[in-house]
């Protein structure tokens, strides 16, 4: 690419990641029922975001979902790299999530079972005023 002084402009190589993998379970709170409307996301283990879809890409896969009445999410397009899982309840007002609970799964994991207790933080007072 040449710059408008004529000078040329060396972008470094991209490093590009096939997307195939595909992660799925269940969310249950410690009694072992399943908990409804959690988000569960995906994040590259070695600390990289994944990106959403842009919104004209409105098949494209995201890096997250929320479980459905069984406590189930099925995840799709990931890369084919370790990933980590994060499962929470939103904060309805926006800002800090409590009580998250975090998950280092295994390639292409179609039984992964994540405890979190949607009690947690139901009492705590959002002091941030968000």
């Amino acid at each position: 690419m040449d710059a408008e002084d004529g000078a040329t402009i060396e972008f470094p190589d991209a490093i590009l990641l096939s997307s195939g993998q595909e992660l799925s379970g269940v969310v249950v709170d410690p009694d072992g029922k399943p908990v409804l409307g959690i988000t569960v996301s995906a994040s590259l283990a070695s600390g990289g975001r994944l990106s959403s879809p842009r919104p004209r890409e409105r098949n494209s896969a995201s890096p997250w979902t929320e479980t459905d009445e069984k406590g189930h999410f099925h995840l799709t397009n990931l890369p084919d790299e370790p990933i980590s899982l994060m499962a929470c309840r939103r904060n309805p007002v926006g800002g800090r999530v409590h009580y998250p609970s975090s998950l280092l799964v295994e390639l292409n994991a179609t039984d992964i079972r994540i405890v979190l207790d949607p009690k947690l933080g139901s009492d705590i007072e959002d002091l941030d005023g968000k």
